[in-house]
């Protein structure tokens, strides 16, 4: 940091340097989005592995990536909340702690860009999984320009303004030298917009297919609320966007333990959102398995649980196919 930072730093009193900020939700949130992607990915492993029929590329790849993206977001996060200097004052740390302050902007870099990889990955993973299931020319094309919004916003904001804000790449932890930044914080701001705008286009795009599908209520309602998990990763990201409106983050790390917060929180509610419709195959087992069997079963009902995660198309009430996963 500049030398004039440090001179200002010392201008505080010390109540305020010393105030503290406790960031135990920050602890709290980190842990728990450790465990569930870690519990909801082994499961999910064990459905596409041992239950399915089939699997396709991204199975195998994105999901993984998603995965260690998601993971390795939670931990740096908890990382921070226990020795990275969140919750202090920057005053502090700029005047008794300059590496853990550096830490701190290292750690919160390597957060960026694994938050908006952990973001991007599990939409690209659901939209792949639109555009094979349904043959909807509407719904194709939609799933096809939002795949193209998530994976353009990806590469600008999240890779190419990331790395070029800052000249150089450095100055954005270590800024006693010459350089310069850009505005941060502003980037923080806008990323979450486009990020909402394909939520809800993700949540929205395969809805009236899934109203036409041509099997029972209970079957249908089943389905329908398993794609509308999504919605956890949209709520997730407005409460992001709105704690980064409504905190005053001119005290970075003290007050940006809420905003870091839900930068544990959104990418793995995505992660757990993305791997719950390749669950199915694992429920639709399990529920073989448990349910008794009886001499008088509805065909069609029978025929929707056999073909549940196969192979085999399931009708909607027009006619047309629906490819299950």
């Amino acid at each position: 940091m500049s030398a004039s930072s440090r001179e200002n730093s010392t201008a505080f009193p010390p109540e305020y340097l010393y105030e503290r900020n406790d960031p135990q939700k920050l602890k709290d949130a980190s842990i728990a989005f450790i465990v569930l992607p870690t519990i909801v990915f082994t499961l999910f492993v064990i459905s596409r592995a041992f239950c399915a029929n089939r699997n396709t590329w991204e199975t195998w790849v994105l999901y993984p990536v998603a995965f260690i993206a998601t993971l390795s977001n939670s931990i740096l996060c908890l990382v921070i909340a226990l020795t990275g200097g969140s919750g202090r004052r920057t005053a502090y740390l700029l005047l008794f702690a300059k590496d853990t302050l550096s830490l701190y902007q290292k750690l919160r870099t390597a957060v960026e860009f694994l938050y908006v990889l952990g973001a991007a990955l599990p939409k690209v993973a659901l939209l792949f999984l639109y555009i094979r299931m349904f043959p909807d020319r509407k719904i194709q094309i939609l799933s096809w320009i939002t795949l193209a919004v998530v994976i353009l916003h990806f590469l600008t904001t999240g890779v190419i303004v990331s790395f070029t804000i800052c000249q150089p790449f450095s100055y954005k932890w270590d800024q006693t030298g010459e350089g310069k930044c850009g505005d941060v914080l502003l980037v923080y701001k806008f990323y979450g917009i486009p990020n909402i705008i394909t939520d809800v286009a993700i949540l929205l795009i395969p809805l009236p297919i899934l109203l036409r599908l041509r099997m029972g209520k209970i079957e249908k309602i089943g389905i329908i609320l398993t794609f509308l998990t999504g919605s956890l990763g949209l709520i997730t990201a407005i409460i992001r966007l709105v704690e980064f409106y409504a905190t005053d983050l001119s005290d970075r790390t003290f007050n940006g333990t809420n905003t870091l917060t839900w930068t544990a929180v959104e990418p793995g509610a995505y992660f757990i959102s993305s791997c719950f419709p390749g669950l199915r195959a694992l429920i639709g087992t399990i529920h073989k398995k448990l349910r008794p069997e009886t001499t008088h079963r509805d065909p069609a009902k029978f025929r929707m649980h056999e073909t549940y995660d196969s192979d085999i198309p399931v009708r909607l009430s027009n006619g047309t196919s629906v490819a299950a996963t």
